[in-house]
């Protein structure tokens, strides 16, 4: 009997072993790898959902026994809400570690609508987050930080230009509050890069200038398509796009007439004045705006007003504008 018990002890003992083994060594052990995740944790989040989660990511290599680590260690309760980084493979410690510390980051959302300005990103960014506009400034000039990025040396003509105006892709995002201006730059220059979309005629630079005319003049992507015609119509023909955008753009005015005193203002972005398209965007375009500019409506219209409910009126002659303009402006 008593070598039995015996052997049945040295079983249970060759058995037990390497389970404590691993446990021991994962549990305390075990060193993290290169690879991390950011993993969001929701308030009211329970620890056995925290504990699937860090499985299903891989942080954990085996969630049942990081919920024995919980368990046993009376952790559960420490961990909380947040947005963390996690090295995948670390000990259930370190892992633990993190997810009880203050290392959970907030963040804070940016959302830049069609049509906005450089400025007017900055001016939101700076209100929602500790990012001045003079650091916003200094990180969208030119040249500055991001003359190297791609899509910046794709579109060769905005080397001449002070300011990355346009390459901002309009859009909501998420930011840790650590984040620089330099970061959220490159985040929404990284998403033009991905969503821009050009003519087949047209360089970058030019596809992103006219999309930008056309995402201040109109609002629906039928009407852009429309519009982008127009325009193409007049550059085709050497007239002058004579676009109040541009020309609020000088005068930093959102008035859908400028005066006389506007239209004659002195300025290369003045295209009641010049012909040809402006040196550089006017405001961050969005995607109905480039596809629009991408494959415009073809058309015969050379003229094209907003009427004060905002519903444009199209005209192929001057005639025809003229009588828009007296039945629907006047």
């Amino acid at each position: 009997m008593k070598t039995i018990l015996t052997s049945l002890f040295v079983l249970l003992l060759l058995i037990s072993l390497p389970i404590a083994t691993s446990f021991v060594w994962n549990t305390w052990l075990r060193g993290a790898s290169s690879d991390t995740v950011q993993l969001e944790i929701a308030s009211g989040t329970s620890a056995r959902a925290i504990a699937g989660e860090l499985g299903d990511q891989r942080i954990v290599n085996n969630t049942f026994w990081y919920k024995v680590y919980l368990r046993l260690s009376g952790r559960s309760s420490e961990l909380h809400a947040g947005v963390f980084s996690l090295p995948r493979g670390a000990s259930y410690k370190t892992i633990t570690d993190i997810l009880s510390s203050t290392q959970a980051r907030e963040e804070f959302t940016l959302t830049i609508p069609e049509g906005y300005t450089m400025k007017q990103i900055g001016e939101e960014l700076a209100a929602i987050s500790g990012i001045s506009q003079e650091k916003w400034r200094a990180a969208t000039e030119l040249p500055g930080p991001f003359s190297d990025h791609p899509l910046i040396v794709r579109a060769e003509e905005v080397a001449d230009l002070p300011s990355l105006e346009g390459y901002f892709f309009p859009d909501t995002y998420r930011f840790f509050t650590s984040a620089t201006a330099e970061d959220v730059a490159k985040t929404l220059l990284d998403t033009m890069q991905e969503r821009v979309v050009i003519h087949p005629n047209l360089s970058l630079h030019d596809s992103i200038t006219l999309a930008s005319i056309v995402q201040r003049e109109v609002l629906t992507s039928d009407q852009m398509e429309i519009v982008a015609g127009i325009f193409f119509n007049r550059l085709e023909i050497g007239m002058a796009l004579q676009s109040d955008a541009t020309v609020n753009y000088v005068t930093g005015k959102k008035t859908t007439r400028p005066s006389f005193d506007d239209l004659a203002v002195e300025s290369a972005y003045n295209t009641y004045r010049n012909t040809g398209l402006p040196p550089g965007p006017v405001a961050s375009p969005g995607l109905d705006a480039l596809q629009a500019v991408a494959n415009p409506t073809s058309h015969n219209y050379f003229f094209f007003l907003t009427t004060p409910a905002g519903e444009p009126k199209y005209a192929e002659t001057l005639e025809g504008h003229i009588v828009n303009r007296n039945l629907f402006l006047e």
